[in-house]
C-alpha cells in the first residue's frame, strides 16, 4: 500500500472539506424537506465537511462547520439537532478565537433566526434577524448578496 505524505492527507482533508461544504451549502438553498433522500445526502454533505475540517481546519473552520450543521438540520426540521450545532457554534464565537469575523457573528444570527423560524417562533426569529440587520450595516455588496439571500429565506422559512 503507497505511503502518504502528513501534507498530502491534510490537503487532500481541506479539499474534501471545502466540496463537501459548497455542495451542502448548494443542497440547504434547494432542497425539499418532504425529500427524505434529498435531505439525508445534504446532512450527511455537511457531517462530511465537517469531519473533514476537524482532521485539517482551525477553529474559525470548525464554528463555520458547526453553523452550516445547524442550518442544514433547521432546514430539514431536526430541530435538537440545529439548537446542538448552533449552540456549539455559539461557543466558538464566545471564546473569541482569532479569525473569527463579522460574518460569522452575522450568520449566526441567521441561524438562530432560522430555527426559530421553523420552530414557529416569529417573536425569536424577528429579534435575530434585527441583531443579523444590524450586525450587517457594513457589509460590502458581494457579500451583502449573501446575506440577503439567507435572510430571505428565514422569513420564507417563517
Amino acid at each position: 500500500m503507497p505511503s502518504h505524505s502528513p501534507e498530502d492527507i491534510q490537503s487532500w482533508d481541506r479539499w474534501f472539506a471545502v466540496e463537501c461544504n459548497n455542495h451542502a451549502w448548494d443542497a440547504a438553498d434547494a432542497v425539499d424537506p418532504s425529500d427524505e433522500d434529498a435531505v439525508e445526502a445534504m446532512v450527511r454533505c455537511a457531517f462530511a465537511s465537517a469531519y473533514h475540517w476537524a482532521r485539517a481546519g482551525d477553529t474559525v473552520n470548525l464554528l463555520r462547520a458547526d453553523q452550516l450543521l445547524a442550518w442544514v438540520h433547521a432546514v430539514a426540521r431536526r430541530l435538537p439537532a440545529a439548537e446542538r450545532y448552533a449552540a456549539s457554534s455559539q461557543a466558538y464565537l464566545n471564546q473569541g478565537v482569532g479569525g473569527i469575523g463579522d460574518w460569522d457573528r452575522i450568520f449566526q444570527a441567521l441561524v438562530q433566526a432560522m430555527i426559530s423560524a421553523i420552530a414557529g417562533e416569529k417573536a425569536s426569529a424577528d429579534s435575530a434577524i434585527a441583531q443579523a440587520d444590524a450586525l450587517a450595516s457594513d457589509l460590502d455588496h458581494n457579500s451583502r448578496e449573501i446575506f440577503d439571500k439567507y435572510r430571505a429565506a428565514v422569513r420564507a422559512a417563517g
